[in-house]
This record gives C-alpha cells, sequence and structure tokens, in this order.
C-alpha cells in the first residue's frame, strides 16, 4: 500500500501573511511521521495547498515528490490564474514568475465537473514542464470545483526561488 499524507499549516509567531506547511507521512495504523517542513510561504498559498487535504475527497500526494519541493531551499512564490482554457490559465500562472528559476514547482489544478481531467491535466502540465527548469522536481495535484463554469484554475507554488527572483 502506497504510503498516505497529510499537510497541515504551521503559523509562523512574529510573521504577518505567512506560514509553513509540515508535511507528514501516515502509516497504515494512522501514526503521523513529520517528513519536511517548508520555507515561509503566503497565507493564500497554504490555504489553497491544505484546501486539498481536507476537502470531501482528500488528496493522496506523492510524498517523495512533494518532500523535494518543500525541501527546496530559497524564497518561495505563488501564482494562480483561472481561464476557460486549461493551457491558457497555465500560462497565464507562469507568466507571473520566472518559474525556471524554481527547484520546486507544485502546480495544483481545479477543474470544474465537466472538464476532462486527462486532457486538461495534460494541457497545463505540457505549459509548465515547458517553462520549468531542467532541474526542477515538478508535481500535480487535481481537484474539481462546481463553481468553476467551463474554467480551469492553475495554481503554482515554486520553491527555492533565488531572493532576485522571487
Amino acid at each position: 500500500m502506497k504510503a498516505r499524507g497529510i499537510v497541515r499549516v504551521l503559523r509562523q509567531s512574529g510573521v504577518r501573511n505567512a506560514a509553513r506547511l509540515r508535511l507528514f507521512r501516515i502509516d497504515e495504523s494512522g501514526q503521523e511521521t513529520l517528513v519536511v517542513s517548508s520555507a515561509l510561504l503566503t497565507k493564500v498559498a497554504a490555504t489553497a495547498i491544505c484546501r486539498l487535504f481536507h476537502g470531501a475527497f482528500p488528496a493522496r500526494p506523492d510524498i517523495e515528490a512533494l518532500e523535494k519541493i518543500f525541501r527546496a531551499p530559497g524564497k518561495t512564490a505563488w501564482a494562480g490564474f483561472t481561464a476557460c482554457s486549461a493551457a491558457a490559465a497555465a500560462e497565464r500562472a507562469c507568466a507571473q514568475h520566472r518559474i525556471g528559476d524554481a527547484r520546486g514547482v507544485l502546480v495544483l489544478i481545479t477543474l470544474s465537473t465537466t472538464s476532462s481531467i486527462i486532457d486538461d491535466m495534460r494541457r497545463v502540465m505540457d505549459v509548465v514542464h515547458r517553462h520549468s527548469g531542467a532541474g526542477a522536481t515538478v508535481s500535480a495535484m487535481v481537484s474539481y470545483d462546481e463553481c468553476l463554469n467551463d474554467q480551469t484554475r492553475v495554481e503554482i507554488l515554486l520553491t527555492g526561488m533565488p531572493a532576485r527572483a522571487a
């Protein structure tokens, strides 16, 4: 059985509008083990990622990929965009930062209930891979939102960004 994981928010005292994420591995008995804590993220980014783990159908992440993404030292950046086309949403999200500088890229894809998960995920990931650096760890998580009405939301967490690019 593949290991389960959960992400929790750790608020930073004295730091406004920022938090750290903590990734826990959950074994078959329900015991949690801390895997990694992220660098400081905006509360918007932390909320969007945690939303996937606490929804009606919580995400089952690739724990190893998330660990690499969270562990990448450096600054973090957050981008997001919603559009009628999955590729357009991804292009606009990627244009907000130089994602080629990131060592870790976590892509959150939120689809409408009428979307084709395979086609839309492929379109988004094609765009993200074209923009991301060759050595970057890239992972994606997909969810649905009934309120999107034939739109796709693409949100990107970038980790390991140099100070000048974030």
